[in-house]
């Protein structure tokens, strides 16, 4: 079940993550918590802080896209070739909320601009967040 999004506790961090034991700090749990578990109202990245676990859920669904990109503009990614890559948040691209290389949610993509079906999202590695959005 995901952790609260009001006053959480270490414990409550340690028992969604699993498998840490009973004597663990918020050292442990960063290091043993995934990118994409992680709620993207609440954190950024890295974490340093038990209020970045609100919201986290270690059963947080990955999607497949096969997305085209570009680290230099909006345009060259929507004339781009597709890879494949996985976002979270919403099976619809236009609503996702987080970008991976991983289909483990490990990862997160390079910034620059992502693009499928028209629709583009310029994603900011270094936040873990969408910092712009439009059409081709």
């Amino acid at each position: 079940m995901p952790i609260g999004t009001g006053t959480i506790t270490l414990l409550e961090v340690m028992a969604e993550i699993g498998g840490l034991g009973t004597s663990s700090s918020l050292g442990l749990c960063i290091g043993a918590a995934i990118l994409k578990d992680y709620h993207p109202t609440y954190f950024q990245s890295p974490a340093t802080s038990l209020l970045e676990f609100r919201g986290y859920d270690k059963a947080r669904t990955v999607y497949a896209e096969s997305l085209g990109y570009s680290a230099s503009s909006s345009a060259a990614a929507c004339s781009a070739g597709t890879a494949t890559y996985y976002t979270i948040g919403s099976a619809t691209w236009t609503s996702s909320t987080g970008i991976f290389t991983t289909s483990a949610g490990t990862t997160y993509a390079a910034s620059g601009w992502y693009e499928q079906g028209g629709f583009w999202k310029r994603w900011d590695a270094t936040t873990g967040s969408f910092i712009g959005a439009g059409s081709c």
